[in-house]
Order: structure tokens, then C-alpha cells, then sequence
């Protein structure tokens, strides 16, 4: 009897050792929440982007947001990160967003350096100072990076097919696209990276850019934007031995609806350009003077 007395006990200890465990883990306290008095600001997305009109536009906003809308405050940021032009900053460094009394968004705007180039994308990394984002119902992202371009809004008029003759033995499904802000004599258009479309190139930066005339829609000329946009000077994919290739355009022109792009293709060693393929001809059968009369 003393026996199963003892096991019955044996038993029973290590019964209330567990419950006691478990009502320990039940009513432990949490860790502790966030401050609901705090402000809750935020910026609405970890990325965004921004893009500046390269003939009317010099600076670009950026937007911060609040929870907690309760009197006047001023949120400091830290610079973490921003895109050089000859050691200097691409734009102006903020320091901190101001809001007024009941205000849920401040911005601030930030001039770009006259050095920025045309079609070159720089990025802007801010976080937010302090524990002002420590607030129950703030969403958003206390850390962003905006990447800015001066470049225009394309507007996407078709992909019709490039039919490149002298290099590459084959159709090109290209985009051609309008600058629908560009403000000129006649209208830009541009033939978007067609080596990337083929294949050959990583970068969707190589395009032809041209201008047409606005009353029968010829060739008028190719863009360029001496120290800002140079059509020589963007990479339209990679040689066999990835060296940069690049397009210099020396004559174009049009019969009915076919526009035929005359080009050398060459790369740069030791500074020199290269030939790499010369006399390439590129007929593009698209009818953009009927899209335009739309």
C-alpha cells in the first residue's frame, strides 16, 4: 500500500509541476506594444519612383506620412544614400518634413543638380530619425529609396516588327513609343532598346530617338542632347567579348508607311570607337502618321 501510495505521488508531482508551467506561459506579459501617442510617420512604400520633365522640370517631391495628427511637428530624416555627379549630389539633401497642426502628409521638394543627364536614373535612400514611427496603426516603411530619371512619359503606340538587315538576321518585336510631354516643333518618338528585345542586350536604355515632321510624319533628325543624351553614347548591347556596343545613326528616311534606319554599330577600346558592323539597315513598317490622325 505504502508502495502505490508513493507512485501515486511520483505521479502527481510532475502533474502540477506541468500545469503550473503551463499557466506560467498562459499569463505571461507581452512584450510591450507600440506607442500610441507616438506620430506614426511613415513613407507610404520601401521604393518609388520619380520623373522629371527634362525641358520644364528641375526638382522632384517627395511625401511623408502621420498617424498620429495632433498639433505641429517637425520629423527628422538621415540622408543614408544618394547618387553622385562629379562627387557632388544628384539633388538637394533634405533634412527633415514639417507639418502643420491636423496635417496627415508633409513634403518637401528637392532641386536636382544641373548636371543630372538626360535618361539617367539616380537614387535618393531617406530614413526617418527617432522612434517616430513606433505607433500601433502606423503603416508604411520607416527606410525609402526613390529612383529619379529626367526623362518623358512614353507613350506606347505598337510592337511592330524591326526588320534589321547587315547584323542581326532576324524580325525585332520593338516598341515604338511618343514623348507625349515633350514640348517641340515636331513630335519625339523613339524605337525603344531593340537589341533588348532581340536578345542581345541586358540594358533598356538603347533606343532610337527621332523627331518626325509633323505634316507628312518624315524623318526630321535624331535626338540629341549634347552632355545630357548623346545617341552615340548609349549602350545598345554587348559584343561577343561583352564590350558595350553602341549605334550611331547616319541616315534615315521613309516610302509610304516604312521608315529605313541606315547605322554603324561599334564599340569603344582605349577610347577609339570601333567599327563592328558598319552600313546596318533596318526597315520599321509602321504607320505612325494614321495612329497619329486617331
Amino acid at each position: 500500500m505504502k508502495i502505490n501510495k508513493y507512485l501515486l505521488y511520483l505521479l502527481f508531482v510532475p502533474a502540477l509541476s506541468m500545469t503550473s508551467c503551463s499557466d506560467f506561459e498562459d499569463t505571461e506579459v507581452a512584450s510591450p506594444q507600440a506607442d500610441q501617442d507616438a506620430l506614426g510617420a511613415n513613407f507610404t512604400a520601401a521604393t518609388s519612383t520619380a520623373t522629371v520633365n527634362p525641358d520644364k522640370g528641375t526638382s522632384f517631391t517627395v511625401t511623408m506620412n502621420r498617424v498620429n495628427t495632433t498639433g505641429a511637428a517637425t520629423v527628422p530624416v538621415k540622408v543614408e544614400s544618394c547618387s553622385k555627379i562629379d562627387d557632388e549630389p544628384f539633388c538637394d539633401q533634405p533634412t527633415a518634413f514639417v507639418f502643420a497642426a491636423g496635417e496627415a502628409k508633409a513634403s518637401v521638394t528637392l532641386k536636382l543638380n544641373s548636371k543630372c543627364k538626360y535618361q539617367t536614373t539616380y537614387s535618393l535612400k531617406l530614413s526617418i530619425g527617432g522612434n517616430t514611427k513606433d505607433h500601433l496603426y502606423a503603416a508604411g516603411t520607416s527606410l525609402t529609396t526613390i529612383s529619379v530619371t529626367r526623362d518623358y512619359k512614353w507613350a506606347a503606340l505598337g510592337q511592330p516588327v524591326l526588320l534589321e538587315k547587315g547584323w542581326y538576321d532576324g524580325g525585332i518585336l520593338a516598341p515604338v513609343q511618343l514623348a507625349s510631354d515633350y514640348i517641340g516643333a515636331n513630335p519625339l518618338f523613339r524605337v525603344g532598346a531593340p537589341y533588348y528585345y532581340a536578345g542581345l542586350s541586358a540594358s533598356t536604355a538603347g533606343s532610337f530617338q527621332f523627331f518626325l515632321d509633323d505634316t507628312n510624319y518624315d524623318f526630321a533628325g535624331m535626338l540629341n542632347k549634347p552632355g545630357e543624351y548623346e545617341a552615340t553614347k548609349i549602350n545598345t548591347g554587348m559584343t561577343e567579348n561583352k564590350l558595350p556596343l553602341f549605334i550611331n545613326v547616319t541616315q534615315t528616311k521613309k516610302v509610304g508607311t516604312v521608315y529605313t534606319f541606315t547605322y554603324d554599330v561599334f564599340y569603344v577600346k582605349d577610347g577609339q570607337n570601333v567599327n563592328y558592323k558598319e552600313g546596318v539597315t533596318a526597315d520599321l513598317d509602321f504607320d505612325i502618321e494614321g495612329l497619329m490622325a486617331e
